[in-house]
């Protein structure tokens, strides 16, 4: 399968013969709107772990460091 690309929006250039994209059903001239693909990043809320300790290591230092 080909894609042209028209600017904001792709179109199906070629379906080749027997390809899983003819399977599909997809056919020549379909506009492509959307594409989806998996995520290979982790969350970002999973950031929010080691951002809390370091706070807390910088809090837990800065509050002996008072203390004397």
């Amino acid at each position: 399968m080909r894609l042209r690309d028209l600017g904001v929006v792709g179109s199906v250039g070629d379906v080749r013969f027997d390809s899983p994209a003819q399977k599909w059903g997809v056919d020549f001239g379909w506009k492509v709107v959307e594409l989806q693909t998996t995520n290979s990043r982790m969350d970002k809320e999973w950031f929010f772990i080691p951002a809390y300790l370091a706070m807390l290591l910088i809090m837990g230092a800065q509050w002996r460091r008072r203390r004397t």
